[in-house]
């Protein structure tokens, strides 16, 4: 395994990824980074990215990172986007803060 499978990145600007890399698929999914992180009254709320088999998925997580509160399998890079971007402003509506 390369060290670019290891270690996941960062991606808190997703404006300014160019373009998201297709990992190929080997069983299990890779954690690729995350979109974004807000706050609000202490808690966290976390958007993660990993590989899936189909392209790749989206992990909302708040609280625990145990608990994820909505996943999303986007098919296009645009989809990974987009989807990220509206699950950050409709907890930004909400009262969370980056």
């Amino acid at each position: 395994m390369t060290e670019e499978f290891k270690q996941p990145t960062r991606v808190l600007h997703f404006l300014a990824v160019d373009v998201l890399q297709r990992y190929d698929w080997h069983g299990s999914p890779i954690e690729l980074g995350e979109l974004f992180i807000v706050e609000k009254n202490r808690r966290e709320a976390v958007c993660k990215l990993r590989s899936h088999q189909f392209a790749w998925e989206l992990r909302l997580f708040i609280g625990s990172q145990d608990d994820i509160v909505q996943p999303q399998v986007c098919r296009t890079q645009d989809e990974v986007l987009t989807t990220g971007e509206q699950w950050n402003a409709s907890l930004i509506e909400k009262g969370w803060h980056a």
